[in-house]
């Protein structure tokens, strides 16, 4: 309202904010209460809003939310995927955790629609160049579509631009549980249009036009700077795999043998023995590594740095391409490449 100065909600729920660079969305979620255990007596829970669980989530199971995600209890065997933030306030053991996913898999669409324009940009210039000539009557390309044109052109000159089509497809529909139905149903036209080539989608090049403005404003979107709200904190990890396109936060005993990813920062106020980290923004981590010598590695970009106040034998910390194993138990370490690309330590 008010030439794009002032947004009203219509309906109750909490405000949700995605921005990148200067695109902004809003939007209303509602919230699921779960008042007991997830399991094979409740089924799955997938929600477009937020979800609040008050019990465990039980083995096999899986918990999915568009927004925020509360766990009171434990994750033990399950999956839980979040669209924004992710609080868990038990223990998760053999899990997978995930936060801001719908991130992750946007990146991954960049490289598929930077193809797919270039491609598409030259299928328009072929269509063109065709209804210029007398063999291909305008009159008849409005009856039939552009279906059987098209179903010419992708046979011969532009073999590759279905096999995108179809990956692009898969990849939304990997992520249909975190991504808005804008990307689904875009991608479903896309399919229906130049993989199966159904007759009544393409009219003519006017759609053609179309489609390669919004393959255009896609990829505009998918090479911003994601939304950093995204974050998970929780308490201790056994066994698991965590991914969030934010940070981080362990907050209790640790992690064991658990795989991490942090778009953002990491903080672990406990210990992580075994497994490995990566994270975007820098690592801080109390005690890394076991004194039995099981292999923990902590990876930063070069720009970036990983303060540990303890680490035990078989530590290793990258920054950057540099690396550097402990082979005994060393205190107070930072990091960091200095301007000549070498690794420091303290």
């Amino acid at each position: 309202m008010e030439e794009g100065v002032k947004v009203v909600a219509i309906e109750a729920g909490r405000p949700q904010f995605q921005i990148r660079g200067m695109m902004a969305k809003v939007s209303i979620m509602d919230k699921l209460y779960h008042q007991q255990d997830v399991d094979i007596t409740t089924g799955n829970i997938r929600f477009t809003g937020d979800v609040e669980v008050t019990g465990n989530v039980e083995e096999g199971m899986e918990v999915a939310a568009e927004g925020d995600i509360l766990l009171q209890q434990n994750v033990n065997m399950a999956k839980i995927t979040a669209g924004n933030s992710l609080v868990i306030k038990g223990n998760v053991i053999g899990s997978e955790i995930i936060a801001g996913k719908s991130n992750l898999l946007i990146a991954e669409c960049a490289h598929l629609l930077g193809e797919m324009i270039v491609q598409m940009k030259l299928i328009i210039v072929a269509v063109e160049q065709l209804y210029r000539t007398s063999a291909f009557k305008t009159t008849d390309i409005q009856k039939i579509g552009l279906s059987s044109l098209l179903k010419i052109l992708l046979e011969s000159k532009f073999k590759s631009f279905p096999a995108l089509v179809k990956q692009f497809h898969e990849k939304t529909r990997e992520g249909k549980n975190v991504l808005d139905e804008e990307w689904l149903n875009f991608a479903n036209r896309l399919y229906l249009s130049f993989f199966t080539i159904h007759p009544g989608e393409l009219k003519g090049i006017e759609d053609l036009v179309r489609i390669k403005q919004k393959l255009e404003e896609f990829h505009h979107f998918s090479m911003m700077p994601p939304d950093p709200n995204s974050s998970i904190h929780l308490p201790y990890a056994l066994n698991s795999k965590i991914y969030c396109s934010g940070d981080v936060i362990i907050n209790g005993q640790g992690c064991y043998n658990t795989k991490i990813h942090a778009g953002g920062e990491l903080k672990l106020n406990g210990f992580m023995r075994g497994g490995d980290i990566y994270a975007a923004l820098g690592a801080e981590i109390a005690e890394a590594g076991t004194k039995g010598g099981l292999q923990t590695k902590i990876v930063v970009p070069a720009n970036q740095h990983i303060r540990i106040k303890v680490a035990m034998e078989d530590t290793i910390v990258q920054v950057g391409k540099r690396q550097h194993r402990f082979l005994q138990e060393t205190r107070n370490i930072h990091a960091r490449l200095n301007a000549s690309n070498e690794l420091l330590l303290h």
